[in-house]
């Protein structure tokens, strides 16, 4: 069975970035473990269904997820076996049709998204919640100040603009005639008006179920690295991960300030 590490946090505050480089750090292990890194953005529904359903807006928020494709992954994974899952698309803003990788046999498996820490409900909506945290053997929460969470958004816009090079997808195309002040100011709008209430009522309030909280500066160094303290409920396999991840997340991502969370 593969160690599953999840990792949430906000848009743009770089969950991808960090798992990719988490990944490459821990297979440099003596043993030489297989890693693999996969999105739950994957999960999300097609644009079409969205649009037909009237929350493409709320993209991101857990009714635009498939929930319980994304809780037979979860379980799959966990239990070994292998499994596809969807490619997402942020050039092109949707699922891809008929894409897949497929992953399960890693020896360590790398989840990363927004939703990672949330909960979620079985195929027929009913019986209790799954707090999907309880389903990895360690858990990620990656920080940031709002200013720099939309800052970075932007930075990200204006990126996914020049890859267009002129011919952006069909959900770039508000931004075309559009100064770059004016980018600024309307993806900053749609930030707070979206993914800021995402944050704020449901995201945020997952931080405390993680493992490890690291708060990332304004320029991207991560300033610190929080880790549960000991009297805190925790997996054998989480325990003895803790030491190894955090001095990893120490050594290579400049961490100026290393606080415990209290007990």
């Amino acid at each position: 069975m593969p160690f599953l590490i999840g990792i949430a946090g906000p848009v743009a505050v770089g969950k991808s970035t960090i798992a990719r480089r988490l990944g490459e750090l821990l297979s440099r292990r003596p043993a030489a473990p297989s890693t693999g890194s996969v999105t739950t953005d994957g999960f999300l529904q097609p644009n079409l269904v969205l649009e037909r359903r009237g929350i493409l807006d709320r993209k991101g928020f857990p009714e635009s997820y498939d929930q319980a494709a994304l809780l037979r992954f979860l379980t799959a994974a966990r239990a070994g076996r292998q499994v596809r899952v969807p490619v997402y698309s942020h050039e092109h803003y949707d699922v891809v049709p008929g894409r897949s990788v497929t992953v399960g046999r890693e020896d360590i498996l790398i989840v990363e998204g927004l939703n990672v820490l949330q909960s979620c409900r079985g195929p027929d909506g009913r019986g209790p919640a799954v707090h999907l945290n309880d389903l990895f053997d360690l858990t990620l929460y990656v920080d940031a100040d709002l200013d720099d969470l939309r800052r970075w958004y932007v930075a990200r816009l204006r990126t996914l603009l020049r890859t267009a090079q002129g011919n952006p997808p069909a959900h770039l195309r508000r931004y075309a005639c559009l100064s770059a002040t004016e980018i600024a100011e309307e993806a900053t709008r749609r930030y707070r008006e979206i993914n800021e209430v995402n944050l704020v009522e449901n995201i945020q309030p997952t931080r405390e179920r993680a493992d490890v909280i690291v708060r990332k500066g304004s320029d991207h160094a991560v300033r610190e690295v929080l880790v549960r303290g000991s009297g805190d409920a925790t997996t054998s396999a989480a325990a003895s991960a803790l030491p190894v991840i955090t001095t990893m997340i120490r050594a290579r991502f400049r961490v100026t300030e290393v606080p415990a969370v209290p007990a």
